[in-house]
């Protein structure tokens, strides 16, 4: 997942050293995202700062969750 959203053009702030969770740098206001992506259905994550969410990822998601996910983020975080 990380990969993706770095191709999705996010920062990652502890890209390194991470698995699980890391903390994801976005253009617009934490709340903002966070409620937009409730509304598709979505946690997105915990906000971490005021244009930072705290993401965890773990097994239980499937491949086609994840992606849609990243995609929805991408959507919400440009809008």
């Amino acid at each position: 997942m990380k990969q993706q959203l770095l191709e999705h053009n996010f920062n990652i702030s502890n890209q390194n050293n991470s698995l699980r969770e890391f903390i994801l740098e976005i253009s617009r206001p934490a709340e903002d995202v966070i409620l937009e992506m409730g509304a598709k259905g979505f946690l997105a994550g915990i906000k971490y700062d005021d244009n930072k969410i705290l993401v965890a990822v773990t097994e239980k998601r499937t491949k086609a969750q994840i992606d849609e996910y990243v995609q929805s983020l991408t959507e919400v975080n440009n809008a």
